[in-house]
């Protein structure tokens, strides 16, 4: 009878140990697709950073390109005797880019064409 009574002790033991175990088993999955999910945020969070730099830069790019031809169109109707290659280049001033070359290995992490039409423009 003793035998008995400790085997029905050890099963209820051996079911509360397991209801344990499904509960801390819960509890990791749980916490381990939370970090996932926070991890997830993270990444998309520094892509957005990522694109909205970029497109600064290229609009800032843009914006002197356009400053640059609108000068050079006034350049060439002017009635000058000659252009010279001091006058093109005081014109143009073109910016070094600093975003691009410090983000240029993350440009594949653009989905579909936007890494293709960055690479294209600069």
């Amino acid at each position: 009878m003793g035998s008995l009574i400790g085997g029905g002790f050890a099963l209820i033991a051996g079911l509360i140990a397991y209801g344990a175990g499904r509960l801390q088993a819960t509890a990791t999955r749980q916490a381990a697709a939370m970090q996932v999910e926070s991890e997830q945020r993270k990444c998309d969070q520094e892509l957005e950073t990522f694109r909205k730099s970029l497109a600064l830069e290229l609009r800032q790019i843009v914006g002197q390109a356009l400053i640059t031809h609108k000068s050079l169109g006034r350049l060439a109707t002017q009635p000058n005797d000659q252009i010279t290659a001091r006058i093109v280049e005081n014109l143009t001033g073109v910016t070094t880019p600093i975003i691009y070359p410090a983000v240029a290995h993350r440009i594949a992490d653009l989905k579909g064409q936007e890494a293709m039409d960055v690479v294209i423009f600069c």
